[in-house]
């Protein structure tokens, strides 16, 4: 079963009484936290057109990217694809070999930088 399989059969089994604006927002990073954990569809199918040793399967969050081809100058392309996708300017900081280490890195470094209800849309 998927990662977003399971995140959404725990959601459709969380029936947490939500009556205050703190339940709200423990409910609401909990959910933040979940989709967070898993690789989005849409951000595989825009990282593999940058892994050409990548296989048709599903990328795993331990998935190392160099092993899959990503190289610096795929790098720099990738770069600009997720700033014209996700609509960011990436800082400098996180352009890093950890960052690009593995396909969960990345998603969770990208992650961190997009707006709540990206995140949402993402999964």
């Amino acid at each position: 079963m998927s990662l977003a399989a399971n995140r959404n059969r725990i959601f459709s089994r969380l029936r947490v009484p939500v009556e205050s604006s703190a339940d709200k927002a423990a409910l609401y990073g909990l959910r933040w936290m979940l989709t967070i954990l898993h690789i989005p569809v849409a951000f595989e199918q825009l990282l593999k057109p940058h892994l050409p040793f990548a296989v048709d399967a599903s990328l795993e969050w331990d998935d190392d990217l160099a092993a899959l081809g990503l190289d610096s100058m795929s790098i720099v392309q990738l770069l600009a694809d997720i700033e014209d996708t996700y609509d960011i300017e990436l800082p400098d900081d996180i352009l890093n070999e950890a960052t690009f280490a593995t396909a969960g890195s990345l998603w969770q470094v990208l992650a961190g930088l997009l707006p709540a209800d990206s995140l949402a849309e993402s999964a």
